[in-house]
């Protein structure tokens, strides 16, 4: 496979229907919805010195808070149903050529508000998710600057990804930060839920490929 164009988009899509925003304050909250803490970045050292912020009666996501997702299994070639799993794809040109689908799982979770490094030059060291497979090579998602958050009300906010972007195949970081999306993601969380702890949630967003294509060992 070629990319050879701005056209190429990632689609994120994290989706955990008992998911935590994990309060380490409380760790066992994590525990106990079988998300295994880790012991650094995201390994969980780092995980274990945040918290979440104190919420009010009209709670709405904070940062500070840890997204953890799990991925999917089944068919790799169509987009999984809403609920079912976790997932990244990348849809190479001439479209309406099907996109490329890939399940992702959280090491140690998306927190909201810091940066988190990652890096795919072996050994490997993951931090928001586990490590997956792409064309043959391994690669993990990274963030180069902190993913804020933007707005946030109630059930939904908007978070700043334009320091999104994975390590692939030993390349320090192929940015993830433009496109579709302007950079920013959307998440959505149960209805009524203020997002609050164990809370299930939704988080979309679409980015495009740099133009220099090349330099990411022509997939």
């Amino acid at each position: 496979m070629q990319l050879a164009d701005l056209s190429h988009k990632e689609v994120l899509f994290f989706k955990q229907s008992d998911f935590t925003l994990s309060s380490l304050l409380n760790p066992a909250a994590a525990n106990k919805k079988g998300h295994k803490m880790k012991n650094i970045f995201l390994s969980t050292a780092l995980l274990s010195a945040l918290s979440l912020a104190p919420q009010a009666a009209n709670a709405a996501l904070v940062e500070g808070s840890v997204l953890n997702f799990d991925g999917f299994d089944g068919n790799r070639n169509t987009l999984p149903a809403v609920g079912s799993g976790s997932w990244f794809s990348l849809q190479l040109t001439p479209e309406p050529q099907l996109p490329v689908i890939t399940s992702i799982s959280s090491f140690n979770g998306l927190i909201i508000g810091t940066t988190q490094a990652a890096s795919s030059t072996p050994p490997i060291t993951p931090n928001i998710d586990n490590p997956w497979g792409f064309a043959g090579n391994l690669g993990v998602h990274q963030s180069t600057s902190n993913t804020r958050i933007i707005s946030a009300s109630g059930d939904t906010a908007t978070i700043d990804f334009s320091g999104w972007g994975v390590s692939w195949n030993g390349i320090p970081d192929i940015n993830l930060g433009a496109g579709n999306s302007n950079g920013i993601a959307t998440i959505t969380c149960d209805t009524g839920s203020g997002c609050a702890n164990g809370a299930g949630y939704v988080l979309d967003y679409s980015a495009t490929l740099p133009s220099n294509a090349a330099n990411y060992g022509n997939v």
